[in-house]
């Protein structure tokens, strides 16, 4: 899976499916040992259009 592999990681903490008319939009939950700055993750986006949003949640 394209996701998985642009992370480095092997699954989702939390994968949520959401259907609405004739859209279908997947949230998920991941944690990696890859640091990603900013303007990597813009890059990310900028290159995979499916990525609609990409939010950093860092653990302490």
């Amino acid at each position: 899976m394209i996701i998985k592999r642009l992370f480095g990681t092997d699954r989702f903490n939390q994968l949520t499916i959401k259907r609405e008319e004739d859209r279908v939009t997947y949230s998920a939950t991941l944690n990696t040992d890859k640091e990603f700055s900013s303007t990597r993750l813009n890059e990310i986006m900028a290159e995979h259009p499916f990525i609609l949003s990409i939010e950093r949640c860092d653990q302490e």
